[in-house]
């Protein structure tokens, strides 16, 4: 019995779903899709689910408060993606620093991106075949979303093919990782 790369990503889709994670194809949620939880190919956030997590999260804080965080997020630039996922990593697991203004006065306040202590609380979503495009069209085997953000990006290959080992994974990863690159400079 050969075993096929479809046959691996349907295997750890089900081992996804086991853990809890809810599933959904890349093409259901793409623009166009039955289902779209995004307006463009180059947009990787989900931001339907984003901005419902913020708001269950965060519900003791206004929604002004939502709004920039969201933003910030969503329109983050570094100066190159090692800083930035750097950066962003810290908001991941600390909060998202905004000001508010209550009664004439303003205060920083931390917006949660995820709940650590109970994490039933977060929404789990595991994806394949996520379109993507910047400079040239990306498409993940699976991308692991948690509360609508792209947290991990897994690639698979045929272990049935001599050819397709981990190096040729990670040469995929580093083919991705150069267009969002490409991608994040046009953006400036």
């Amino acid at each position: 019995m050969s075993i096929t790369e479809n046959d691996l990503e349907q295997t750890s889709i089900e081992w996804f779903r086991d853990l809890g994670w809810a599933y959904v194809h890349g093409e259901t949620i793409s623009p166009g899709g039955f289902a779209p939880e995004r307006a463009h190919y180059n947009e990787v956030v989900l931001a339907p689910r984003f901005r419902a997590a913020l708001e269950a999260l965060n519900a003791d804080l206004p929604a002004s408060a939502i709004d920039d965080a969201e933003k910030r997020v969503r329109q983050f630039a570094g100066q190159s993606l090692v800083e930035a996922n750097r950066d962003l990593y810290v908001w991941l697991r600390d909060g998202i620093p905004v000001e508010v203004e209550e009664d004439g006065h303003r205060r920083q306040v931390t917006v949660a991106v995820f709940d650590w202590t109970d994490i039933s609380r977060n929404d789990w979503l595991i994806v394949n075949q996520f379109t993507v495009k910047g400079s040239k069209t990306v498409r993940p085997d699976m991308v692991a979303f948690v509360n609508g953000l792209p947290l991990a990006v897994i690639e698979l290959k045929n272990p049935a093919d001599e050819k397709a080992d981990v190096f040729a994974a990670f040469n995929q990863i580093q083919n991705y990782k150069g267009s969002s690159q490409k991608t994040e400079n046009k953006a400036r």
